[in-house]
């Protein structure tokens, strides 16, 4: 949270928990968009893409042969944007650790 005060922003930090759980599934969330996408721009020169490429190309594949998956993701990408969209409302910077 940002507080004014006397012209200046105190920044102070909360010891509040906030429950990360809805986010658990952004990998595969991730995974069979990013594969879908990859399926359409580069499924027609998959034979002369990486194996990583091709991976993702047959992972894409996969899920657009199975609309329910397809749907299954978009349906949680929804919700894990309101979810973030939630907890910005209570707080105005998240820090989490990183590791390069």
């Amino acid at each position: 949270h940002l507080e004014e005060g006397g012209g200046q922003a105190d920044i102070y930090s909360t010891t509040e928990d906030i429950d990360m759980s809805p986010f658990v599934d952004t990998t595969a969330v991730f995974l069979a968009l990013r594969g879908t996408s990859f399926a359409a721009a580069y499924g027609s020169i998959k034979d002369s893409c990486k194996p990583e490429i091709q991976w993702n190309i047959e992972l894409g594949d996969f899920v657009d042969s199975h609309p329910e998956l397809l749907l299954e993701a978009h349906d949680a990408l929804c919700e894990m944007r309101k979810r973030a969209n939630d907890l910005f409302r209570d707080f105005d910077i998240l820090a989490t650790p990183c590791v390069m």
